[in-house]
């Protein structure tokens, strides 16, 4: 059984686990921006609204900085991101696919606080990463949609849409 047969219906210790291993996944691809790097998966809900407001105002100019911070350190709609950014993973076998093998192959267990920062990272990673592959002879994967699709998620939650 993969673990995207529980989705959307995972623990909170199966989700943070997801959304780590995800964003390591992406963090692998061979077309990782070169401002993108490890350091992302440490960084707080502040340092990384800092990098995504800009993204966010493009869609809406009147979002502000501290709007995005209040809803990646608020529990319930970063755990909501986490599950729309997850959804729209599953949307690419190739990605799903390693999701799943590194899942199955992690045994270390994250501390609760984490899936808040991870889940910037992973917001962060799925707006600027365009297209992914991790080899040359992999196919090139358009994962510009998916940034898409979140942002607007992201936009609707702190307008009161969501």
């Amino acid at each position: 059984m993969s673990i995207w047969d529980k989705y959307p219906n995972f623990t909170d210790e199966e989700l943070r686990d997801v959304v780590a291993i995800t964003a390591q996944v992406l963090l692998e691809s061979e077309t990782v921006p070169a401002d993108l790097n490890q350091d992302i998966l440490k960084m707080s809900p502040l340092a990384i609204s800092g990098q995504l407001s800009p993204i966010l105002q493009k869609e809406d100019p009147s979002l502000e900085k501290g709007q995005v911070q209040q809803l990646l350190e608020d529990e319930e709609t970063s755990t909501q991101i986490s599950l729309k950014l997850l959804e729209e993973v599953r949307k690419y076998p190739e990605i799903a696919d390693r999701v799943a093998a590194a899942y199955e192959a992690r045994s270390k267990k994250m501390v609760v606080a984490e899936t808040m920062l991870l889940t910037g990272a992973l917001v962060v990673l799925a707006m600027k990463l365009k297209e992914i592959r991790w080899s040359k002879k992999e196919k090139v994967i358009k994962f510009d949609k998916a940034g898409k699709e979140v942002k607007s998620f992201i936009v609707g939650l702190l307008k009161g849409i969501v």
